[in-house]
């Protein structure tokens, strides 16, 4: 045998030392986790500084990998990959993968999103992806209204439609999150879900405010395992990123590990303020058929929120986000047949939840706290509560299709 032939069947046997019992090859897992930025700095400029702080501490082969989209004041915007350097002075790098002609893929709109993101995921194949989207946030409700936070109370006054030629006048900013761009550019639920949804995702992390709403989940359920989401606003400095870094780092499955850490930071900061769940997409359709069979229940009586101290997470003058186990207990007996499947498959739909004992709004009297009695892990609106101008666009969702358009 000569010696061409002899390395040539030294590469097939270890070829086939390679292969599993089953003969076929195994792919390694590689894992990515991406940082969208819709927020801006300052804010997140000290998320990515956090964030390299973790890289800078990782033990040697961790492959999972830290890519960013970082939206800059000047100049174009860009990705990066956060890369630990012992030579760098924090402990970690800025390697640029991408820099964006000044202007391009500044506006925040679904081609933006899913062109920015096509990138990210081109510079970083992977077998398993989490998503970190920071932006501001409004739950299920659409574009086409606005909320009035300095409303002081009463009928309806916080909603009004947007006039098409207003959708990109500035709203009043403050601490919290919404579901645009800090220009007020918005973009819908659905819009959003079309934009990201040709790519598989692990989990997303919504750093946004709302986003435990029911509805806005049932309508993206599609995108992801699980989601992790706040009932109420989301405080600008947001979720902690060298936490949820060395979290993912450790065990990427460990999404109850960052959600836990983000309730706890806040616990014990000045402003002790945060909810947050991880919620499992798979289990939504049956959470909605069971509250379809609570609603068509004889044992079911309407719900008047005005009437009743159903536990809200928003400070608006008339109440759009109300805890969803807490509505349905106000409903029907917690002792029926109904209510106890409900009960039974919320545990199987929120797999984690947590929440400090306030929550604060920057709508109505900013900085005033609310208390939290009843803390489900996902919110629901109440049709027909007040609030006669949402309704028309309620009825557009698919959760109100699922769970209240007779059939």
């Amino acid at each position: 045998m000569n010696i061409k032939n002899l390395l040539q069947l030294v590469l097939l046997l270890t070829a086939v030392m390679l292969l599993p019992a089953n003969g076929t090859a195994q792919t390694a897992e590689t894992r990515v986790f991406l940082l969208y930025d819709n927020i801006g700095e300052p804010y997140f400029t000290n998320n990515v500084d956090e964030a390299g702080s973790a890289v800078a501490a990782q033990k040697a082969g961790n492959e999972t990998r830290v890519l960013v989209f970082h939206k800059r004041d000047k100049g174009g915007n860009l990705i990066y990959e956060l890369v630990k350097d012992a030579s760098a002075r924090k402990g970690f790098r800025k390697q640029t993968l991408k820099t964006y002609a000044s202007g391009a893929n500044d506006s925040f709109s679904p081609d933006t999103l899913a062109a920015v993101v096509g990138d990210m995921r081109a510079f970083a194949p992977a077998t398993r992806y989490g998503f970190a989207f920071g932006s501001h946030g409004m739950g299920w409700i659409p574009k086409a209204i606005t909320i009035d936070p300095k409303s002081p109370g009463g009928k309806n006054p916080a909603v009004q439609l947007l006039p098409e030629e207003q959708k990109t006048a500035a709203q009043p900013g403050g601490r919290a999150r919404y579901f645009t761009s800090d220009e007020d550019e918005r973009l819908d639920i659905a819009e959003f879900a079309s934009a990201i949804g040709a790519w598989n995702w692990d989990f997303i992390l919504f750093d946004d405010c709302y986003l435990g709403s029911v509805e806005a989940l049932y309508e993206m359920r599609a995108l992801a395992n699980h989601f992790i989401v706040s009932s109420a606003e989301i405080l600008l400095d947001g979720f902690r990123y060298e936490q949820v870094i060395k979290r993912i780092f450790a065990d990427w499955n460990d999404l109850a590990g960052i959600a836990k850490d983000f309730v706890d930071y806040y616990r014990e900061s000045t402003d002790p303020d945060a909810t947050v769940s991880v919620v499992k997409t798979a289990e939504l359709d049956a959470l909605a058929a069971c509250v379809k069979a609570i609603f068509r229940s004889p044992g079911w009586k309407s719900v008047n929120p005005g009437l009743n101290p159903i536990q809200f997470f928003d400070g608006l003058g008339s109440h759009i986000f109300f805890d969803l186990d807490d509505y349905i207990r106000h409903g029907i007996s917690p002792d029926s047949a109904e209510y106890k499947a409900f009960a039974a498959q919320l545990q199987k739909t929120v797999v984690f939840k947590d929440a400090t004992e306030t929550f604060t709004s920057d709508f109505g009297k900013v900085g005033k706290r609310y208390p939290i009695s009843n803390h489900s892990g996902l919110t629901s609106f109440i049709p027909w509560s007040g609030t006669e101008v949402l309704m028309p666009y309620y009825k557009q969702t698919a959760w109100y299709a699922a769970v209240y358009k007779e059939q």
